[in-house]
């Protein structure tokens, strides 16, 4: 998920100009487009990286197997 000006920016739908303006600061701005890639990929990691998607997919088929007995 993005979070406002911490993993990325959002603009509101339809916001051409809001989007436009984004990303003209984000072509501008190279340190501030960095950290907010770096800080979008740590959270990506950590949400969403084979490891955690199987520790996941595990813990629901102990969940339904409980379930079951």
């Amino acid at each position: 998920m993005v979070k406002h000006e911490h993993t990325g920016l959002v603009s509101p739908v339809g916001d051409v100009e809001s989007l436009a303006a984004h990303l003209q600061h984000l072509l501008a701005q190279d340190e501030i487009r960095i950290a907010m890639g770096n800080r979008a990929k740590a959270w990506g990691t950590a949400h969403w990286s084979l490891d955690v998607m199987i520790e996941r997919l595990v813990n629901i088929y102990g969940q339904a197997l409980n379930q079951v007995r």
